[in-house]
C-alpha cells in the first residue's frame, strides 16, 4: 500500500466503510497490475481489428496459445482469466491451504466472527507450519498428490518426531489430518482437483502407526491440596493488594470453571437473576502481518491504522459470543456470592466508574487473557507447583477440576453439566472428566443385595 494512500487514510474523515471500499479497490487494481505486468501487451490492433497477443501453455501443439479481444481492456480482462486459470492448475498443496484459509475469512459478516474465525485459522497456520511446511508434500501440486502420498506423509510426519523426540499423539494426529483434510476438500469443492483424494486413503495404514500415549486428564487437573493453597494466597495477595483485579478473576474461574476469555468481559449487567451470565468472550489476536480481504480492510489498533502488509502487534478484541456460540447462565452459589460480594466492594472503592468486573487501564477497559494467565504462573512458582511442559495444565485445568466435581456431585449429570459449563456432552466426557468418584461408587455398590 503506498504511502500516500496510507497517508491520507489517516487522516480522512470518511466513514470506514467508504475508506474499506477504497482500500479494496486499490489493491484489487494493484493485482491486476502485478499479473499484466508479467506479459507484453499489443499497442495496435492486428490486421482483422483484434488487439492479440500469445501466452504459454503447455497443453498447446506449440506451447503457446493466441489471446484476442476486441478492445485492450477486454483483452486485459482475457489475460488476467487465463493467468489464474494457469495458477489454479498449477496450484501446489500449500497454495490450496492458504487460499482455503484466506476464503474462509470473506465468509464473515461481522467483526466479532471475522475476528474468531481469525484466530482459528492462526492455530491451523501454526499446525501447518509444524507439520508440513518446506516438505515436498506441500510444494507439489495438489492435482498430482494421490491418497498413498497422503498416507505417506501422515506416516512420514509421525517418524520425524519422534526422531526429534517430539510426542506424538492422537491429538497431534487429529490436528495433522485436519489441515490436510480440510485443504483436499477446498481444492475438489473449488475444482483444482477432480477427486478427494484424502477420502480414498486406506485407514489400515494409519490405524497401524505406533502413536505416543497422551497425558492422563486426571494429571491435567489439580488435587484439593493445591486448590486450597492457591485460594489461601489469592487471599493474601488480596489483602495486600486490594486494588489488583487479576487476584479476584483467578478466584472466579476456580469457582466458576469458566473458560479465561470469558472472564474480563463480564461486566455488572452480567449479574442477574441469582446467575452470572456468560455471553462473550475476549480474544486474542497474535502478532500478525495484514492481508485483505472483503470484510476489514483496515485493522485499527491502539488508534493506528494498518493496511494490507503491515505488521499488526497482538491485541485483545471482545467478540459478542463465547467459543461454542451459546450464552450460558452460571448460578450464584454461596462461594460465588461471597466472591462478588467482595469484588463489588472493591469495585465501589477503587473502580466506581467502570462497567466490568475485573477492569484494568486497557484499550478494552478491563484485564485481558494474558494477565490472568501470569499472575497464576507467578503464584505456581511462588507456591512450588510445577508448571510441566509435558503436561499441559494452565487455569483450565480449574474447569476440569469443576466439571468433574459437578458431574460426580449430580450423580453422572453430564447433559446439565453441558449447560451448566457450556461444552457439548461428548466433549465433558472425553476431555474434562478425571475419572469417577470412587468413594460414591463404592457407596452405591454397598447398596447391592447380592443375595
Amino acid at each position: 500500500m503506498n504511502n500516500m494512500l496510507l497517508s491520507s487514510l489517516n487522516e480522512s474523515t470518511m466513514s470506514t466503510e467508504a475508506i474499506d471500499e477504497l482500500i479494496i479497490m486499490a489493491q484489487r487494481k494493484k493485482e491486476r497490475m502485478n499479473i499484466l505486468s508479467k506479459y507484453i501487451l499489443p499497442e495496435s490492433v492486428d490486421s482483422k481489428g483484434y488487439y492479440s497477443i500469445r501466452v504459454p501453455d503447455p497443453s498447446a501443439a506449440e506451447g503457446r496459445r493466441k489471446i484476442s479481444a476486441k478492445t485492450l481492456e477486454a483483452l486485459e480482462d482475457k489475460i488476467i482469466e487465463w493467468d489464474n486459470s494457469q495458477a489454479k492448475a498449477n496450484m501446489t498443496f500449500e497454495e490450496a491451504f492458504q487460499n482455503d484459509c484466506q476464503s474462509a475469512l470473506c465468509d464473515m459478516t461481522s467483526s466479532g466472527a471475522f475476528a474468531s474465525r481469525q484466530s482459528t485459522i492462526r492455530k491451523y497456520q501454526t499446525d501447518y507450519d509444524r507439520f508440513l511446511s518446506s516438505t515436498q508434500f506441500a510444494n507439489t501440486p495438489i492435482k498430482n498428490l494421490s491418497a498413498t502420498d497422503v498416507e505417506n506423509v501422515i506416516i512420514d510426519t509421525v517418524k520425524r518426531f519422534h526422531r526429534e523426540g517430539k510426542k506424538f499423539t492422537s491429538s497431534t494426529m487429529s490436528a495433522l489430518r485436519l489441515v490436510i483434510s480440510t485443504t483436499f476438500k477446498y481444492a475438489y469443492t473449488t475444482k483444482i482437483t477432480v477427486s478427494n483424494e484424502y477420502e480414498r486413503i486406506d485407514e489400515s495404514r494409519i490405524r497401524n502407526i505406533d502413536l505416543d500415549s497422551s497425558t492422563p486428564i486426571s494429571e491435567r487437573a489439580y488435587s484439593d491440596e493445591d486448590i486450597n493453597a492457591m485460594l489461601d494466597y489469592i487471599h493474601t495477595h488480596q489483602q495486600k493488594y486490594p486494588a489488583y483485579p487479576t487476584s479476584y478473576a483467578l478466584e472466579f474461574q476456580i469457582i466458576c470453571g469458566c473458560r479465561r476469555g470469558e472472564i474480563p468481559p463480564l461486566t455488572w449487567d452480567d449479574v442477574k437473576n441469582g446467575s452470572v451470565f456468560f455471553h462473550r468472550e475476549q480474544i486474542t489476536a497474535k502478532k500478525h502481518v495484514k492481508t485483505l480481504n472483503d470484510f476489514d480492510a483496515v485493522e485499527v489498533v491502539k488508534g493506528v491504522k494498518y493496511v494490507e502488509g503491515d505488521t499488526v502487534p497482538e491485541y485483545f478484541q471482545i467478540v459478542e459470543h463465547t467459543k461454542t456460540k451459546e450464552s450460558r447462565p452460571f448460578p450464584i452459589t454461596s462461594d460465588l456470592e461471597e466472591l462478588l460480594v467482595r469484588i463489588k466492594h472493591v469495585h465501589n472503592n477503587y473502580f466506581p466508574d467502570s462497567e466490568y468486573l475485573f477492569p484494568a487501564d486497557s484499550d478494552n477497559g478491563c484485564i485481558t487473557n494474558n494477565t490472568v494467565y501470569n499472575f497464576y504462573r507467578r503464584m505456581c512458582n511462588a507456591l512450588n507447583i510445577p508448571i510441566c511442559k509435558d503436561v499441559i495444565k494452565g487455569t483450565h485445568s480449574f474447569r476440569r477440576n469443576s466439571i468433574t466435581g459437578f458431574v460426580n456431585d449430580s450423580c453422572g449429570d453430564v447433559e446439565l453439566a453441558a449447560l451448566v459449563f457450556g461444552n457439548s456432552p461428548e466433549v465433558i466426557r472425553s476431555h474434562y472428566m478425571l475419572g469417577a468418584d470412587l468413594k460414591k461408587a463404592r457407596e452405591v455398590l454397598e447398596k447391592r443385595q447380592i443375595r
